[in-house]
């Protein structure tokens, strides 16, 4: 599940943006998106929440 996660972080970063969660947040959050418990919507409301402009930190 972690490497789900560094994926998205470096795409993100690849792309101009930081990825800003709490590791215990991230972690339910991808066990949730692969249990399918999640509506279609959900983890993108999640990323946008925990993104910011690079230069932004």
């Amino acid at each position: 599940m972690k490497n789900a996660l560094v994926v998205a972080a470096v795409f993100l970063e690849m792309n101009g943006l930081i990825l800003q969660a709490p590791e215990d947040d991230a972690t339910a959050t991808i066990l949730s998106l692969a249990a399918g418990s999640l509506t279609d919507e959900a983890p993108t409301m999640w990323f946008e929440r925990r993104c910011a402009p690079l230069g932004d930190r």
